[in-house]
């Protein structure tokens, strides 16, 4: 069998798939440049503006949450342990892997609890077998619309994306392939907006869902005042509706878990609040986890006012 011809991309397969990600093409031949200057974006007419600034809003009653903190400070567990989901399954893209222990331990594996983790492997260009960063992102996108479709069918109610660090190096990685930049190189502000591009397109495409959200970062991922902070990650607190930032405390006789809330849109009462939601007992080894109070905080939203009928 032939060997399939190699581009400076890699395979013909990999450059088109890394175009279709990035918006941009690999290698363009005067054929692909007339026809893309053919492609013009549809008009909006100015019926159809009037027709969508004159319609009715209806509330959809979500949540857009972003939990973070450091390591082991019961970020995962909280997010499994969520009401928002009701009677409805819960859909948790694992990029840390992290979530299995937590879902076997204490939640006698719930088949409503659905863990996948969408890592995808593949073959690089010297064909080593390795992580495919763009498959990877693409089959999370793609994943999402999948659940905009069909979360009423299948009774769909959260979505948590736990691993924001992971998916942020995911998309550097795949942006550094993409420009042939070594890790440890140098990069342009050009390239690193591509990263960017890919990191906030997957996390909007997931807010514009009519389900609950959960996002799960590391504690970097923190804005505080006078802090310089990268872009990429002020505007991913920019795109949430509530934080809460997860601590541990740790005494002479016990460890106190607790979470801190950053930011609540919905009520700017709850914001400076800390509540504890577990306790161990050094000595005792036993411990007591309650997270119904943070919850009612976290998941805090107003009555469902009907809305008004225009005039």
């Amino acid at each position: 069998m032939a060997k399939e011809a190699k581009t400076k991309w890699g395979t013909k397969e990999q450059a088109e798939k890394s175009s279709e990600f990035w918006g941009d093409k690999a290698e363009k031949s005067e054929k692909t440049k007339a026809k893309k200057e053919e492609v013009k974006p549809k008009a909006v007419t100015i019926d159809e503006v009037g027709k969508w600034l004159m319609s009715t809003e209806n509330p959809n009653g979500t949540s857009c949450i972003l939990l973070y903190g450091a390591d082991g400070t019961g970020k995962s567990g909280l997010a499994q342990s969520s009401p928002l989901r009701g009677k409805g399954k819960m859909i948790v893209f694992d990029m840390d892997r992290s979530n299995m222990p937590i879902w076997e331990a204490y939640h006698d594996c719930d088949p409503n609890i659905i863990i996948k983790d969408p890592v995808m492997m593949g073959f690089d260009e010297d064909g080593n077998y390795t992580i495919d960063y763009l498959a990877t992102m693409n089959k999370i996108k793609a994943s999402l619309v999948w659940i905009r479709d069909n979360h009423e069918k299948h009774k769909v109610t959260v979505v948590c994306l736990d691993g924001l660090n992971k998916l942020l190096k995911y998309a550097e990685y795949q942006m550094r392939i993409d420009t042939h930049i070594q890790v440890d190189g140098g990069v342009s502000m050009r390239y690193w907006i591509r990263r960017s591009k890919a990191f906030m397109e997957i996390l909007e495409v997931l807010k514009g869902l009519p389900v609950h959200k959960i996002y799960i970062a590391h504690e970097d991922f923190q804005v505080k005042d006078n802090e310089v902070v990268a872009a990429v990650k002020s505007n991913t607190n920019q795109l949430m509706d509530v934080k809460c930032f997860l601590e541990r405390k740790d005494y002479d006789d016990q460890v106190q878990f607790y979470g801190t809330v950053d930011k609540h849109k919905s009520n700017s009462a709850f914001e400076g609040k800390e509540i504890t939601f577990l306790e161990v007992d050094k000595k005792t080894g036993k411990s007591e986890w309650n997270s119904t109070e943070v919850w009612s905080v976290l998941g805090w939203r107003p009555n469902k006012a009907k809305p008004k009928t225009k005039k």
